[in-house]
Protein backbone atom coordinates (compact mmCIF):
# COMPACT_ATOMS: atom_id res chain seq x y z
CA UNK A 1 0.00 0.00 0.00
CA UNK A 2 2.89 2.52 0.79
CA UNK A 3 4.23 1.89 -2.92
CA UNK A 4 0.89 3.13 -4.16
CA UNK A 5 0.47 6.27 -2.08
CA UNK A 6 3.54 6.93 -3.38
CA UNK A 7 2.45 7.06 -7.22
CA UNK A 8 -0.68 8.79 -6.23
CA UNK A 9 1.33 11.26 -4.38
CA UNK A 10 3.94 12.02 -6.99
CA UNK A 11 1.34 11.67 -10.09
CA UNK A 12 -0.68 14.63 -8.01
CA UNK A 13 2.35 16.66 -7.56
CA UNK A 14 2.93 16.19 -10.97
CA UNK A 15 -0.54 17.12 -12.17
CA UNK A 16 -0.36 20.10 -9.46
CA UNK A 17 3.00 21.23 -11.10
CA UNK A 18 1.50 21.42 -14.51
CA UNK A 19 -1.52 23.24 -13.80
CA UNK A 20 0.16 25.94 -12.16
CA UNK A 21 2.64 26.28 -15.23
CA UNK A 22 -0.52 26.35 -17.30
CA UNK A 23 -2.28 28.75 -15.03
CA UNK A 24 0.92 30.92 -14.78
CA UNK A 25 1.54 31.03 -19.05
CA UNK A 26 -2.25 31.97 -19.59
CA UNK A 27 -2.25 34.63 -16.67
CA UNK A 28 0.36 36.93 -18.54
CA UNK A 29 -2.80 37.57 -21.39
CA UNK A 30 -4.88 38.59 -18.46
CA UNK A 31 -2.15 40.59 -16.15
CA UNK A 32 -0.01 42.41 -19.17
CA UNK A 33 -2.57 43.65 -21.65
CA UNK A 34 -0.72 44.83 -25.12
CA UNK A 35 -0.56 48.50 -26.61
CA UNK A 36 -3.14 47.13 -29.05
CA UNK A 37 -5.57 46.61 -26.65
CA UNK A 38 -5.03 49.41 -24.37
CA UNK A 39 -6.01 51.54 -27.58
CA UNK A 40 -10.04 52.75 -27.22
CA UNK A 41 -12.17 50.79 -30.01
CA UNK A 42 -13.62 53.95 -31.42
CA UNK A 43 -9.68 55.19 -32.15
CA UNK A 44 -8.38 52.12 -33.69
CA UNK A 45 -9.52 52.45 -37.11
CA UNK A 46 -9.51 56.05 -37.22
CA UNK A 47 -8.24 57.94 -40.19
CA UNK A 48 -4.75 59.62 -40.34
CA UNK A 49 -5.70 62.72 -41.34
CA UNK A 50 -5.07 66.01 -39.01
CA UNK A 51 -8.89 67.70 -39.76
CA UNK A 52 -11.55 66.38 -40.86
CA UNK A 53 -12.36 68.82 -43.74
CA UNK A 54 -11.66 69.13 -47.39
CA UNK A 55 -7.71 69.82 -47.47
CA UNK A 56 -6.46 66.55 -45.62
CA UNK A 57 -2.59 67.31 -45.50
CA UNK A 58 -1.34 68.76 -41.97
CA UNK A 59 -0.42 72.62 -41.94
CA UNK A 60 3.00 72.55 -40.14
CA UNK A 61 6.25 74.78 -41.15
CA UNK A 62 9.69 73.31 -41.70
CA UNK A 63 10.82 74.80 -39.05
CA UNK A 64 8.55 73.28 -36.30
CA UNK A 65 9.16 69.71 -38.28
CA UNK A 66 12.80 70.08 -37.61
CA UNK A 67 12.44 71.02 -34.28
CA UNK A 68 10.02 68.09 -33.44
CA UNK A 69 12.42 65.44 -35.21
CA UNK A 70 15.21 66.56 -33.47
CA UNK A 71 14.09 66.44 -29.90
CA UNK A 72 14.69 63.39 -27.68
CA UNK A 73 12.33 64.28 -25.15
CA UNK A 74 8.70 65.02 -24.88
CA UNK A 75 7.03 67.95 -22.66
CA UNK A 76 4.16 66.23 -20.76
CA UNK A 77 1.25 68.60 -19.97
CA UNK A 78 3.26 68.99 -16.29
CA UNK A 79 5.68 70.61 -17.77
CA UNK A 80 8.26 68.55 -17.24
CA UNK A 81 10.54 66.86 -20.04
CA UNK A 82 10.42 63.38 -20.40
CA UNK A 83 12.72 61.54 -22.37
CA UNK A 84 11.16 59.57 -25.27
CA UNK A 85 12.04 55.50 -24.66
CA UNK A 86 13.22 53.01 -27.31
CA UNK A 87 13.06 49.47 -27.61
CA UNK A 88 13.89 46.86 -29.76
CA UNK A 89 11.07 45.42 -32.18
CA UNK A 90 9.62 42.05 -31.03
CA UNK A 91 11.13 39.75 -33.75
CA UNK A 92 14.68 40.61 -32.13
CA UNK A 93 13.13 39.74 -28.60
CA UNK A 94 11.60 36.76 -30.12
CA UNK A 95 15.07 35.74 -31.70
CA UNK A 96 16.77 36.87 -28.37
CA UNK A 97 14.17 34.10 -26.70
CA UNK A 98 14.74 31.57 -29.09
CA UNK A 99 18.79 31.61 -28.69
CA UNK A 100 18.68 31.54 -24.84
CA UNK A 101 16.53 27.80 -24.85
CA UNK A 102 19.03 26.84 -27.89
CA UNK A 103 22.05 27.84 -25.38
CA UNK A 104 20.30 26.37 -22.07
CA UNK A 105 19.07 23.04 -23.64
CA UNK A 106 22.76 22.33 -26.07
CA UNK A 107 24.66 23.62 -22.65
CA UNK A 108 22.38 20.88 -20.65
CA UNK A 109 22.62 17.96 -23.44
CA UNK A 110 26.12 18.49 -23.80
CA UNK A 111 27.91 15.34 -21.86
CA UNK A 112 25.18 14.78 -20.53
CA UNK A 113 25.81 11.10 -20.29
CA UNK A 114 29.29 11.48 -18.40
CA UNK A 115 28.27 14.14 -16.44
CA UNK A 116 27.87 13.30 -12.48
CA UNK A 117 26.36 15.87 -10.34
CA UNK A 118 23.64 18.72 -11.77
CA UNK A 119 24.94 21.72 -13.27
CA UNK A 120 23.50 25.22 -12.79
CA UNK A 121 26.35 27.79 -13.01
CA UNK A 122 26.05 28.41 -16.81
CA UNK A 123 22.37 28.29 -17.07
CA UNK A 124 22.53 30.55 -14.10
CA UNK A 125 24.41 33.34 -16.20
CA UNK A 126 22.93 32.51 -19.40
CA UNK A 127 19.81 33.33 -17.53
CA UNK A 128 20.65 36.21 -16.02
CA UNK A 129 21.97 37.72 -19.02
CA UNK A 130 18.47 37.39 -20.99
CA UNK A 131 17.07 39.15 -18.29
CA UNK A 132 19.95 41.96 -18.24
CA UNK A 133 19.27 42.55 -21.86
CA UNK A 134 15.55 42.92 -21.64
CA UNK A 135 16.28 45.54 -18.93
CA UNK A 136 19.22 47.14 -20.72
CA UNK A 137 17.32 47.25 -24.26
CA UNK A 138 13.90 47.98 -23.36
CA UNK A 139 13.39 51.28 -21.87
CA UNK A 140 9.97 51.29 -22.79
CA UNK A 141 9.54 47.92 -20.54
CA UNK A 142 7.20 47.40 -23.67
CA UNK A 143 8.02 43.79 -24.12
CA UNK A 144 6.85 42.63 -20.38
CA UNK A 145 6.56 38.93 -21.37
CA UNK A 146 10.09 38.77 -22.43
CA UNK A 147 11.89 37.82 -18.80
CA UNK A 148 8.40 35.99 -17.63
CA UNK A 149 8.99 33.70 -20.38
CA UNK A 150 12.57 33.38 -20.08
CA UNK A 151 11.89 32.26 -16.53
CA UNK A 152 9.30 30.11 -16.87
CA UNK A 153 10.78 28.05 -19.60
CA UNK A 154 14.03 28.08 -18.00
CA UNK A 155 12.13 26.28 -15.30
CA UNK A 156 10.69 24.27 -17.59
CA UNK A 157 13.89 22.95 -19.03
CA UNK A 158 16.14 22.77 -15.87
CA UNK A 159 13.37 20.58 -14.02
CA UNK A 160 12.86 18.44 -16.52
CA UNK A 161 16.92 18.25 -16.67
CA UNK A 162 17.07 17.75 -13.34
CA UNK A 163 14.67 14.81 -13.80
CA UNK A 164 16.45 12.97 -16.43
CA UNK A 165 19.63 13.51 -14.49
CA UNK A 166 18.49 11.79 -11.33
CA UNK A 167 16.66 9.16 -13.08
CA UNK A 168 20.47 8.44 -14.56
CA UNK A 169 21.91 9.06 -11.40
CA UNK A 170 19.48 5.91 -9.71
CA UNK A 171 20.37 3.35 -12.41
CA UNK A 172 23.78 3.90 -12.44
CA UNK A 173 23.75 3.49 -8.77
CA UNK A 174 21.79 0.49 -9.23
CA UNK A 175 24.36 -0.68 -11.92
CA UNK A 176 26.99 -0.27 -9.56
CA UNK A 177 25.52 -2.63 -6.65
Amino acid sequence: MDNFSKKIGKKLLFGIIVLILVFSFSLDIFLFRTEASLVPGNFKNASPRVSPFADPTPRIDDEAASIVSEREEVVCASGKAVPICASLPAEVWIFILAAYLFLLVFNLSYDFGKAKKIRWFWEGLFTLLAIYAWYAYDGCRTFIWFPLYVMKLGIIIYLFYIYLTVEKLKIEKTKEE
